[in-house]
């Protein structure tokens, strides 16, 4: 391991999960195969058993992935007490409820007690830093680090300021992250959804108009993106691959040629809302696609061949 990577290690080796659903369970299983020390604060009475539960059925993941696994529970513990669960850490990653006043309530407690040089990093996907803050006695040091599920296995952490976050807290950030092997990215301005989110929101808005309108099943749908621009999708970004698509004269080529085409196709995306009958349909579509499988055999087959392919982009130099 590089020593400046070693050092980041170093510097915020005590970590308080707050929360340990599927992602703050998913955070902890990372955090223990990265040797940090983790305390989970949970006031659910059977939490020691869902986290350690979840840990030891994703260890094969994680070997996978070439992370170290033995003994990976010898540096977690448990604290039902939020100010004692963080008294000590050099860094808190939240993954409470979507509720404003729960999130502003926990950082004020937990603003008081924690140690100067702490990072104190929100999971949220819906909640900014600066509405989380506002009863903070020191929200330069709050942030949001919003994972995609499940964290230990997705790469992207999308990283995203208050209006009170300093640069520096941001920069340290971004260097915690990368150094348990994260692709952060630092949005510059907040904004409902971030970055990835948004963007996925779009494709399902236009995927559920197209089942709303008949035009094809929830089946084809997915077919049409797992087996089509999703397998770009999973190397490259959405400019990139247009690029790639110009030849020598890329993506400028491209708009040139097809910027016509693409702009009739923006103004003929569909706008609907999440009725009753569109949930419906959604869900009976989701049933017919699932049948003969279950849902635990599909979840796997999908780690696996993520930790393949994440595998195959990592020797890939040429990838960014």
């Amino acid at each position: 391991m590089a020593t400046a990577q070693q050092d980041i290690l170093n510097r915020y080796s005590k970590v308080t999960v707050i929360g340990a659903g599927v992602i703050g369970a998913s955070w902890t299983a990372l955090f223990l195969a990265h040797g940090l020390a983790v305390v989970v604060n949970d006031p659910r009475p059977d939490v020691e058993t869902i986290v350690r539960d979840y840990i030891r059925n994703n260890l094969p993941t994680l070997r996978e992935l070439g992370l170290p696994t033995d003994n990976l529970e010898k540096r977690l513990s448990f604290e039902a007490d939020l100010e004692r669960s963080v008294a000590d850490a050099d860094l808190v990653q939240e993954n409470g409820p979507e509720r404003i006043e729960f999130k502003q309530d926990l950082w004020e407690r937990i603003g008081k007690v924690v140690g100067e040089h702490a990072l104190m990093l929100s999971s949220s996907s819906a909640k900014t830093a600066t509405e989380q803050a506002l009863k903070m006695s020191r929200p330069e040091r709050l942030l949001v680090g919003h994972p995609f599920n499940p964290p230990h296995l997705i790469p992207l952490v999308e990283v995203v300021g208050g209006r009170e976050t300093t640069p520096e807290t941001i920069e340290k950030t971004l260097a915690f992250y990368t150094s348990i092997g994260k692709k952060p990215i630092h949005i510059k301005q907040e904004i409902k959804g971030h970055i990835a989110n948004r963007l996925q929101a779009a494709l399902w808005r236009e995927a559920f108009y197209l089942v709303h309108r008949g035009v094809a099943s929830v089946t084809d749908i997915d077919t049409a993106i797992a087996h089509g621009p999703g397998l770009r999708w999973a190397l490259l970004g959405p400019f990139m691959n247009i690029h790639l698509s110009g030849g020598a004269d890329g993506i400028g080529h491209v708009l040139d040629h097809l910027g016509p085409p693409m702009e009739s196709w923006w103004r003929d995306l569909g706008d609907l809302s999440l009725t009753s009958e569109v949930r419906s349909e959604a869900v009976r579509g989701i049933e017919d696609e699932l049948t003969g499988r279950s849902l635990d055999e599909m979840t796997r087959a999908r780690d696996d061949v993520l930790t393949q392919l994440l595998a195959m982009k990592s020797a890939a130099k040429a990838l960014p």
